[in-house]
Order: structure tokens, then C-alpha cells, then sequence
């Protein structure tokens, strides 16, 4: 599919339900159109609805579009924010329940220097379909340096709390899945919530910003082992490193107070080796933290959802069932 058929099937979409595409090109993508291609989604926007088309991939063509309709609401973190870019995060109900349940705050990865498309709508959508509500952040990244990040996550789970009752969301269930700079992100959250200042002087500001779990997918645990590995410096800047400028290693950071945490990697990442991940986990079984931890046998970074390697797309069921049978969340 071609740029201008891209954008003939933007206009179209509304009434697309089954579309064969017998080759596709990458290029000259329209505004209105968020193509995702390691996670098989192409997204179209008309407004706030969004339609969620999905795609299959058969001997390198892409094949089988089908259409969902999905109302999404979208919360702004701040209304007096005189950043160049606005944080925000988009709410992914359950459909069809009206009971409060537990809910995930997904952050997509991206180096913090962008916020990858695969790891965020789909994800939500993923734990909607397991039974949890969802949001998907859309957090600061470079040129921003820490802790804007790190705040944004704060208030993002604070907005949470304080509208428990018009998200259907249960105020103590709250999960932050995080994706490699996502997951340091999420780390963050967990371990330096009471650190951060954070305060925009409304209602949110009267509860709390700890998260009751950790999602971490491929994170990057350990920034100095990841660069070292890398053998290349870090960015200037880079909201990996704290105020003083030190490598902020999650891993060397857990304590007592650390939340429940679930971990999946695996052994053949070359961009964040595994070993930092398995480092966090120790340290959290040495405290008697409850901590979960899967290290799949092969796979690329920045998987996802794990689309294409069958024993990987197991991991959000497996980390669902972890936050209803180790955090007591509520699902549907």
C-alpha cells in the first residue's frame, strides 16, 4: 500500500470492514493515519474516535484488515503547562462494565527521546480484553529533561485516584507497565513517588502517587550496565540520570516498600540485556518482595504484545493473572 492508498483508505474508513492490500510501502504517511508495523495495528483518527484496524502479515505482505470502533477519552496532566509538548494520557474502559476494576497505566518505550506507537494503544487494549481498565501515557521525553518524565507518571496516577469514581477504577489497584525507557520510567514511579516533588495545586494533589504494582517489560534496570553493554555514552540530558546527574539503576535501588512487581525479558535482547532484569528480581526475593520474573528463551527487543513468537504473546495473561492472584486486582 502506497502513500496516496493510505490516504484513499483514511478517507474510506469509516466504511471499511475487509480490505486485501496485496503490497504495502512505508512511506509518505498521512497525519491522520498512526501506522504500527511490529505490532500489526494501523490506527485512523476522526477526532476523539478512534477506528483500530488490524492487520495480519503473510509472506512479507499485509493482509486482512478489519475495523474496530473505540471511543477513547483524553485526560490533559496539566492545564497551566507551558511545556512545548502537552503530556496527556487516553482512558481505555472495559466495555460493557460498569463495576470498578483494577487498571494499568501503560508507558510506551522510545529511549525517552519518543514514545513508541506498539507499546502503547495496543497494550491498553490488550488488558482491556483481559479484564482491567487501561490508560495509555503520553509522557515528556528529550529535549525535557528529569524529572519531567518522572512527574508526569506521578500526576498521571494522582488524576487516576482522584476520578476513581468516573474512570470505574479501583483507587488502590492501580499497575504501571512500562516498556524498556518505559519500564526504568515505571520503576521510577515505584520507587521514588514520595521524592519527586510533584504539585499542581488542584485535587489531585491530595493523593497519593505510589503505584500498587510494577509491569516491567524488557526494562532498562540498570542504565549503567545497558550504556556499558551498548558502548555508547548517554545522551545529554537524558532523564535516566537524577538531578545530580548519576545513573538512576532501578536495580539498585529496591527496598522493603518496592511494589509487587512482574518482569518479562529475553535471553537474546541485544539492545538491554536481561541480566539487570534478573539483578531487580533478586533483590526483591532478598527482601521477600513479591516479584515475578520470566526470561523468554529468544526474541528481539521491543516486542510488545510478543505478535509472531507464540511463548511470548503468553506474558499479559500471565501478568494479569499475577495482579489478581498476588495483588488481589479486580478484573471482569
Amino acid at each position: 500500500m502506497r502513500g496516496h492508498e493510505i490516504a484513499s483508505l483514511t478517507k474510506k474508513a469509516k466504511h471499511l470492514h475487509y480490505i486485501n492490500v496485496t503490497h504495502f510501502l512505508p512511506v509518505c504517511k498521512p497525519s491522520a493515519a498512526k501506522l504500527c508495523f511490529s505490532c500489526k495495528f494501523l490506527y485512523i483518527y476522526y477526532g476523539k474516535k478512534q477506528l483500530h484496524v488490524l492487520y495480519s502479515v503473510e509472506n512479507g505482505f499485509f493482509i486482512n484488515f478489519q475495523k474496530k470502533d473505540t471511543f477513547i477519552m483524553r485526560i490533559q496532566l496539566r492545564n497551566n503547562d507551558n511545556s512545548a509538548f502537552q503530556p496527556y494520557m487516553d482512558y481505555f474502559p472495559v466495555d460493557g462494565c460498569s463495576l470498578p476494576l483494577g487498571t494499568v497505566l501503560v508507558l510506551p518505550g522510545g529511549g525517552y527521546s519518543h514514545r513508541a506507537l506498539h507499546e502503547g494503544d495496543p497494550i491498553a487494549r490488550k488488558f482491556n480484553a483481559l479484564g482491567y481498565q487501561a490508560f495509555v501515557l503520553q509522557y515528556r521525553v528529550m529535549p525535557d529533561r528529569y524529572p519531567a518524565a518522572q512527574q508526569d507518571v506521578l500526576r498521571a496516577i494522582r488524576i487516576i485516584r482522584s476520578r476513581a469514581e468516573e474512570f470505574r477504577v479501583i483507587p488502590d489497584q492501580i499497575a504501571v507497565c512500562g516498556y524498556s525507557a518505559g519500564g526504568h520510567l515505571a520503576a521510577c514511579a515505584g520507587l521514588l513517588h514520595d521524592k519527586i516533588v510533584e504539585k499542581c495545586g488542584d485535587e489531585a494533589d491530595n493523593f497519593s502517587a505510589e503505584p500498587n504494582a510494577l509491569l516491567l517489560c524488557y526494562p532498562v534496570v540498570s542504565v549503567t550496565e545497558t550504556y556499558t553493554e551498548l558502548d555508547r555514552p548517554l545522551p545529554e540530558g537524558t532523564p535516566y540520570r537524577d538531578a545530580d546527574g548519576k545513573d538512576f539503576n532501578p536495580c539498585e535501588e529496591v527496598t522493603k516498600n518496592t511494589p509487587p512487581t512482574f518482569i518479562w525479558h529475553t535471553a537474546t535482547d541485544q539492545t538491554v540485556p536481561y541480566p539487570a532484569s534478573v539483578k531487580f528480581a533478586q533483590a526483591m526475593w532478598d527482601l521477600e518482595n513479591t516479584c515475578e520474573l520470566h526470561i523468554f528463551p529468544r526474541g528481539r527487543h521491543g516486542l510488545g504484545l510478543g505478535l509472531g513468537i507464540k511463548e511470548i504473546t503468553a506474558w499479559p495473561e500471565l501478568a494479569a493473572q499475577f495482579l489478581e492472584s498476588n495483588v488481589n486486582f479486580t478484573r471482569a
